[in-house]
């Protein structure tokens, strides 16, 4: 009970010393595990690690899109969520990676083609729908906005076998939205 009475006074103290707000701040940003002006990663940076966890649940699993996830203005966000499916087991897997920490849950859906290569990551999408796209003028005529990423494929179809996976960003205004789609391989828009 003595080492905690001691810390308890030299907490009450470094407040007292240093002013109330200041120190409230930095004892939160001593617990916190991140800071709250972390932007996250791109949909890349965990690639690796949400692989590794989808190959263990199967081992053929294939990446074949991100769900739309809500990014910050230079394409980072602290949830990414990204689907895998498995031919030899006919089922899907959603990886999720949340504020460093990774979970795994079997769902149902519809096998789309994998994404093998994908050169474009999150922050280039959004420069590409911002510059070339529309999305910078979009913003500049909203009050309040936010951007929403989805890294999508195409169904596993004849039609599709020359079609690469594409960026759908999606920006949310203060009455309208507006939708970009950016070739996850080449960078250029194609809607």
């Amino acid at each position: 009970m003595k080492p905690f009475k001691i810390a308890l006074i030299s907490l009450l103290t470094l407040i007292m010393l240093s002013g109330c707000g200041g120190a409230i701040d930095r004892v939160k940003s001593f617990f916190a595990k991140e800071s709250l002006e972390d932007p996250g990663v791109t949909a890349k940076q965990w690639v690796p690690y949400v692989e590794d966890v989808a190959k263990k649940w199967r081992e053929d699993a294939q990446l074949f899109g991100i769900i739309n996830t809500p990014i910050t203005e230079d394409g980072r966000s602290q949830q990414w969520k990204y689907m895998f499916y498995s031919e030899g087991g006919d089922k899907s897997v959603l990886v999720s990676y949340d504020h460093g920490f990774i979970s795994i849950k079997e769902r149902e859906v519809t096998p789309l083609k994998s994404i093998s290569k994908w050169e474009i990551d999150s922050p280039i999408a959004v420069q590409v729908a911002m510059i070339d796209g529309g999305g910078a003028q979009f913003m500049s005529d909203n009050n309040r906005f936010s951007i929403t990423a989805a890294l999508i494929s195409y169904p596993k179809d004849k039609r599709y076998r020359n079609k690469t996976a594409y960026w759908s960003l999606t920006f949310y205004g203060d009455r309208d939205t507006f939708e970009v789609q950016v070739d996850a391989v080449s960078g250029k828009i194609i809607n």
